[in-house]
């Protein structure tokens, strides 16, 4: 491959990366809903709201690829009844 062809693919690589922190705070904002209801208000509120910040977002998924969950859902009753 040229070295014009190198620069040509390497630029339009560095475009797409500038697109993507846009397209995870789409993700993350859709995701709100659902995490609320999970862990409700506090603690879903809590997770989203650090998904939604940019750098550390990123680095709360990162760790919990490695370690779990940081904010775990709370302990239900298992006698409880289902959430709809």
């Amino acid at each position: 491959m040229s070295v014009t062809k190198k620069i040509l693919r390497r630029g339009a690589q560095r475009g797409l990366v500038r697109v993507i922190p846009g397209l995870g705070f789409v993700l993350a904002a859709t995701r709100v809903r659902s995490k609320i209801r999970d862990k409700g208000w506090g603690r879903g509120g809590l997770d989203a709201g650090l998904d939604l910040v940019p750098v550390v977002g990123r680095s709360k998924n990162l760790i919990e690829i490695f370690t779990g969950d940081l904010i775990p859902e709370p302990r239900r009753d298992p006698k409880a009844l289902p959430r709809s």
